[in-house]
């Protein structure tokens, strides 16, 4: 009997050692997602973004502050679905979601209209982003691009990033809107 009771104390001990180092790597984990969101939207011109917003009344701008601070602490992917949902910001900008698979696929996400291309340089993939962006509705005055990745290649991924620049410059060129591009972000998994 008392050598089952010391198993089980030990068995206990071993166990909080074990959620120890579970709820450690858990917060090392949330400081690395907290890390990862701030530099998702790094390079989005904040002042743009606030500009843009301004004219909301008090109730909406209470929800639209309420919906961007639930974004804190979550991962890429749990971003994007929140952006995607949030009704408020959605008001005002348009959201566009760009995937980099890891094979060098690209996914092209924006309102009512979606694809997957798998480009062979900047170029075509400008020229397919907007082409894409003329069978979606008139984009209001913000579109922010959210620009994710897995594991892809360095030419692949340089491809990815300087096509949507050049998207971003021509957009914004023909459309007179402001088109804002996130820094890129790497996901295990497309959001």
């Amino acid at each position: 009997m008392l050598r089952k009771l010391a198993d089980y104390e030990r068995q206990l001990e071993e166990a909080g050692v074990r959620q120890k180092e579970v709820e450690e790597k858990a917060a090392k984990k949330e400081q690395q997602i907290g890390e990862a969101v701030r530099e998702m939207l790094q390079e989005v011109d904040t002042d743009v973004v606030a500009k843009q917003l301004r004219g909301a009344d008090g109730d909406q701008f209470q929800r639209l502050m309420g919906e961007l601070n639930e974004a804190k602490g979550k991962n890429a992917a749990q971003v994007v679905q929140m952006l995607r949902k949030s009704s408020e910001l959605r008001k005002r900008c348009d959201i566009w979601e760009v995937h980099l698979y890891e094979a060098g696929s690209v996914r092209i996400k924006g309102p009512d209209v979606e694809e997957t291309v798998t480009p062979s340089g900047k170029d075509e993939l400008t020229n397919q982003f907007m082409k894409l962006t003329k069978k979606s509705a008139e984009p209001k005055s913000l579109v922010i691009i959210l620009f994710t990745h897995e594991n892809a290649t360095v030419g692949a991924f340089s491809n990815v990033e300087e096509g949507l620049d050049q998207v971003r410059i021509r957009w914004s060129a023909s459309s007179g809107k402001s088109v804002q591009v996130t820094a890129p972000n790497f996901t295990a998994t497309a959001p």
